[in-house]
């Protein structure tokens, strides 16, 4: 798996808008807080664009992408916020630049379906904390853009995991891919999918309800999916839904029933989501888990 370079003072990253659209007092609060830490920022052409509820039509996201993936000069492209719509505009980039160039591919929620075929290219990405959030001053959405920025350096992590009283399993090591779920469960069956085999998968959601969580975890279980998983690392799983009558288990209830048929390690508690602490994670990267701890393994 291909490593994009880490960056260092004095570097560039692009902004970019895949998904919904973003207002311009969004846009010039993260241009200043980049610049604030050494580095140069460019923004997509039409980053500013709307049509409907997208920052801009499909092709114009996708050259802004394209735009920033042709500049020799960017280390990292961070997608500015989620929604949805990164999906619709996979097969308009061109990946054969990004494949010439590796560089930080930066977002979380809809841009699962990014990193998704990124990783499907053979090359790391970074699901993280996107810009739309510096417009909340409390301390842990802070410190997830400082973890960001560590990360983007090349600074090591570690992540402490929860795991169910008594229960101990071996040393975990294995590949890390995920991100959220109704986003993978869409793109399954599309030439971004990556095999979940051997795999560490963290995965987290948001507004669900929970009957759709036992929906897809049914369907991922039936599928084959989770057969030869490695363990599963659950994220944060934020306002979920129940109906009148109660579904009767919440979102890690289900996703612990599933690794449990399947024989599969179950972690839960990583600080990474849709929520206020939403740490950075190099998703294809070698990941080892000991003891509760998640380390990376590949040489910094």
């Amino acid at each position: 798996m291909i490593q994009p370079t880490y960056l260092k003072e004095g570097d560039t990253l692009a902004l970019v808008a895949a998904s919904r659209f973003i207002e311009q007092d969004q846009l010039d609060r993260a241009v200043a807080f980049f610049k604030q830490f050494g580095f140069k920022v460019l923004c997509g052409p039409n980053i500013m664009k709307r049509s409907h509820q997208f920052a801009g039509t499909d092709q114009e996201r996708a050259d802004d992408i394209n735009w920033a993936l042709g500049q020799k000069d960017v280390k990292a492209i961070l997608f500015f916020r989620g929604g949805y719509g990164a999906a619709r505009i996979v097969d308009l980039v061109n990946w054969e630049a990004l494949k010439k160039q590796p560089k930080w591919i930066c977002g979380y929620s809809d841009v699962t379906a990014i990193h998704q075929h990124v990783q499907s290219l053979g090359i790391q990405s970074m699901h993280s904390t996107m810009p739309i959030h510096l417009s909340e001053t409390d301390e842990e959405s802070i410190m997830s853009f400082h973890a960001l920025i560590e990360m983007l350096k090349g600074e090591k992590a570690e992540y402490y995991l929860g795991v169910d009283e008594g229960i101990t399993y071996p040393k975990i090591q294995g590949q890390i891919m995920g991100g959220n779920l109704s986003v993978l469960y869409s793109i399954l069956w599309s030439k971004s999918a990556v095999s979940w085999d051997d795999k560490i998968v963290f995965l987290e959601d948001l507004d669900e309800y929970l009957y759709h969580i036992d929906r897809m975890m049914y369907g991922l279980s039936r599928g084959g999916k989770l057969s030869k998983v490695k363990a599963i690392v659950a994220g944060s799983f934020t306002d979920m839904n129940d109906n009148t009558v109660p579904f009767g288990k919440d979102s890690l209830d289900i996703l612990e029933e599933y690794a449990a048929k399947h024989k599969v390690p179950f972690f839960y508690e990583f600080p990474a989501g849709h929520q206020k602490l939403n740490i950075p994670v190099k998703l294809g990267a070698e990941v080892q888990i000991e003891d509760g701890v998640m380390t990376y393994l590949e040489a910094e």
